[in-house]
């Protein structure tokens, strides 16, 4: 089984709990991210937490390679570690994939925490709570996720659960840290969230998806997606209409074309509008990033000049029209040979290089996505005759569009 395959399987374990509303991390080897495993809420409300139970659990249930510990910390918040063998070449070796509560805990909980923190905190914690997932009784029994993984992985994974086998009272251990006032965790929250909130834009900004990402996931952790409305669905749309428009203004700041950042804009709007469950929407945020990180990296044209950016967007907008140098030149009022060279000095390629590809490009996608022969998708991506596209279609991808598209289809299947 190769890597791909994989990757592929992981994705739809995610996607099995995604739409269950529960999401998934992989846990550094320094442990600075294991703060998501409980959306951040015990770092919230402790001014001196440390996450030891978690580190904990991890050493003793998840320290080996096929392992699952499915974790309850001090609030009965619960997680499922799994340590992945290094051999399936995945993104990293611990996946953690929560954070989830029981139903029937969280009224309880909240009576308990009342003697720790004091009754004047039980609201916050209640508030944070509201934005982590709830699962029944009958969603989570002892080898569910493990059989899901041996089926999908090809590979035995053994189950431990953490503390239920070790302690009998796991809230007794929040009273050795030192509760956070409310003052301490309203200006604690706002700061950090500010900072979260320029660091996800300034990744953005750089088109560096990773970093948006992992700044996106501690937004997250630090219970931002607080749920202000009864209907779990429409609370994740309106956060991630803001995801959307934020990541539009960031795409527009680094210099990418609004014409470009509309389209984008325009499709994910229908996508958030259309989802009717949080798993669905939980990877629309992922895509969200990733589009306008991509944006960024391939049309963000700061540097250019005018004359070239509007050449390059005019191009990627009407390729099916008769583009050249001639076209552009009187177009834009510029002589040939000026515009000919600026082209070329700030693209690296020259103007008819440039028309070529995006045409090239455009054909790609109508023959994965369509069944239109030969001779229509050369009309539509601005090419007289099938014969005259198959060359260039040659010299840019080094084969014909027909073992193209046979070459993709078999890869799909």
């Amino acid at each position: 089984m190769d890597h791909l395959d994989y990757g592929s399987r992981f994705a739809a374990l995610s996607s099995l709990l995604a739409a269950e509303g529960i999401g998934c991390f992989f846990l550094k080897t320094d442990f600075s991210n294991v703060a998501l495993s409980d959306n951040g809420i015990k770092a919230d409300l402790f001014s001196n937490y440390d996450y030891e139970s978690f580190r904990n659990a991890y050493a003793w249930g998840a320290s080996a390679e096929g392992e699952i510990c499915i974790f309850m910390d001090e609030l009965h918040i619960h997680d499922i570690i799994v340590h992945f063998p290094s051999s399936f070449a995945l993104e990293g070796d611990v996946a953690v994939f929560g954070p989830f509560v029981f139903q029937w805990d969280v009224d309880v909980l909240l009576g308990r925490y009342d003697d720790i923190a004091g009754a004047g905190m039980v609201p916050v914690l209640k508030q944070n709570l509201e934005a982590i997932h709830r699962v029944g009784e009958n969603h989570m029994d002892r080898n569910y996720f493990a059989k899901a993984c041996s089926l999908l992985f090809h590979h035995a994974f053994s189950v431990r659960w953490y503390p239920y086998d070790v302690v009998d009272d796991p809230v007794d251990g929040l009273s050795r840290y030192r509760p956070k006032s409310f003052d301490e965790v309203h200006l604690d929250n706002i700061e950090e969230r500010y900072r979260m909130e320029n660091r996800f834009l300034a990744a953005i900004q750089n088109g560096d998806a990773k970093e948006a990402l992992d700044a996106y996931d501690m937004f997250i952790s630090m219970g931002s997606l607080q749920r202000r409305i009864p209907s779990m669905v429409r609370n994740r749309q309106n956060y991630l209409i803001i995801l959307n428009t934020l990541s539009r203004k960031a795409a527009e700041k680094a210099g990418v074309h609004p014409l470009y950042i509309d389209s984008c804009s325009t499709r994910f709007s229908l996508e958030i509008s259309n989802a009717n469950t949080v798993g669905h929407l939980v990877n629309i945020s992922r895509w969200i990033i990733e589009a306008y990180s991509d944006l960024v990296r391939n049309k963000a044209m700061s540097g250019c000049s005018r004359s070239v950016r509007e050449i390059v967007v005019y191009t990627d907008f009407h390729y099916s029209e008769n583009l050249n140098l001639s076209f552009f030149s009187n177009r834009f009022n510029v002589s040939k040979t000026h515009l000919s060279s600026l082209f070329h000095r700030e693209m690296g390629m020259t103007i008819t290089d440039y028309v070529r590809k995006v045409r090239i490009e455009a054909a790609c996608q109508m023959l994965l996505s369509t069944s239109s022969g030969l001779a229509e998708i050369a009309s539509l991506c601005g090419y007289e005759g099938p014969n005259y596209f198959i060359r260039q279609f040659r010299a840019e991808k080094g084969m014909t569009p027909r073992q193209y598209r046979d070459a993709r289809t078999k890869r799909r299947f």
